[in-house]
């Protein structure tokens, strides 16, 4: 059985196409349409359980404009570690502030309005995998689930400022120490 996940994923990857050719062999899975092919490799065993990693919960919520924290991400990226991409953001009252920093490309930082209550909390993590996780997000707000600097950050999108999370949509990024 074919998880409703994945058909949903595979719809919205093929479109309004008119023809879809499937085909499924002993170990590889085939998906052809005009200007489209995928294959993908069958894989047998147990799924992980993937909502382990998912926080039960986040107490702080962090709320800002998606489009405005995408650019601001890609700006500041800049100047991080090639390797690791690691951007510092760091949540409190109205704001958010994004800053990296390496040794050969010097420091950038950016603040942006957002919605945020509670202490100060600073959590790095690596800026490729938050811009990969916001790219899909068709929402103009985003909140970020968060607990503390060393944990998951959860991020979900919302269709208003207020950020009243569309579950739909829901991804976990890890950490990184700074």
């Amino acid at each position: 059985s074919v998880p409703r996940k994945a058909v949903q994923e595979l719809t919205r990857v093929l479109g309004g196409a008119e023809r879809v050719d499937l085909a499924v062999g002993e170990s590889k899975f085939f998906v052809r349409t005009e200007g489209f092919d995928l294959v993908s490799k069958l894989v047998e065993g147990q799924f992980p359980n993937y909502e382990q990693v998912i926080p039960k919960s986040s107490p702080l919520r962090l709320v800002v404009e998606r489009e405005p924290l995408l650019a601001a991400i890609r700006r500041v990226a800049v100047v991080a570690d090639d390797r690791t991409r690691p951007v510092r953001l760091t949540a409190s009252a109205g704001q958010v502030r994004l800053s990296a920093q390496s040794q050969e490309l010097g420091e950038a930082e950016e603040t942006l309005p957002a919605e945020f209550a509670g202490e100060e909390l600073t959590i790095g993590f690596n800026a490729r995998y938050v811009l990969d996780a916001l790219g899909p997000m068709d929402h103009p707000w985003t909140v970020v689930g968060l607990k503390d600097g060393l944990s998951p950050g959860v991020l979900l999108g919302a269709a208003d400022k207020a950020g009243t999370p569309d579950d739909a949509y829901r991804c976990v990024i890890m950490p990184m120490r700074m």
